[in-house]
């Protein structure tokens, strides 16, 4: 099953201060873990797959649709944002641990 993300990276880079040449490859996990760890804790496991289900075969309306589009965005957004932050700040290299500037 390929991820589901509740947020799009457009809307991230479009809507915060998270810059248009931070790549997928930092955003996607920071996306990953703030919907799998923290919204699933915040909003619980059955109503995180059913709006997974939704998405994935685009039938969300409703309740559902206003839940995501008034609130777990803007939740999203800023949660990224949080979870980004050391990924971008520090990489693992050869070398050790390095903080990039």
């Amino acid at each position: 099953m390929s991820r589901i993300y509740l947020i799009s990276e457009n809307i991230l880079k479009s809507e915060t201060i998270l810059n248009d040449n931070v790549g997928s490859e930092y955003i996607g996990p920071a996306i990953e873990t703030s919907q799998d760890i923290y919204l699933q804790q915040l909003i619980g496991t059955e109503l995180l797959d059913k709006l997974y289900e939704l998405v994935e075969d685009g039938s969300i309306s409703g309740d559902y649709k206003e839940l995501l589009d008034d609130y777990i965005t803007n939740y999203l957004k800023y949660k990224v944002l949080s979870e980004i932050v050391i990924p971008l700040a520090y990489k693992y290299r050869n070398a050790g641990l390095v903080q990039t500037v």
